[in-house]
């Protein structure tokens, strides 16, 4: 269910930066897009991927947050690189761009929301 979810986030965020990439820089059409996505994305998993989970929303939202600030600076990185890199690069090529960033991130996303919110107490090794 992670991945569906994560497919869908996947295609709707860059679609969306591409369309807000249209009026806005790209540092605001990162952060709204990723904002918008990553809401919908955390909700979403905490209530069909990690349903069984005891995990409290507000710590789900709270972890998802640190994530998005640390999937924000990736993505921006990424994205302002490759326009350094390619001045004269076209909206397709930054939303290429910032979708494999995202892609590249949502891996680490899952890694720490599994780890860290949507563990199993049962799944963890005795101290």
């Amino acid at each position: 269910m992670f991945l569906a979810i994560g497919a869908a986030g996947l295609l709707v965020q860059p679609a969306l930066y591409w369309l807000l990439r249209a009026w806005w820089p790209t540092a605001a059409a990162n952060l709204v897009s990723l904002l918008a996505t990553t809401l919908l994305n955390t909700e979403a998993n905490r209530r069909l991927a990690f349903r069984r989970s005891p995990a409290h929303p507000a710590r789900a939202h709270l972890v998802a947050g640190v994530l998005f600030l640390g999937g924000y600076l990736v993505n921006e990185a990424a994205t302002e690189g490759w326009r350094h890199l390619n001045p004269s690069c076209g909206r397709l090529s930054e939303t290429l761009v910032e979708a494999a960033a995202s892609c590249l991130f949502t891996a680490v996303r899952f890694t720490v929301l599994r780890r860290t919110v949507f563990h199993s107490p049962a799944a963890r090794p005795p101290r």
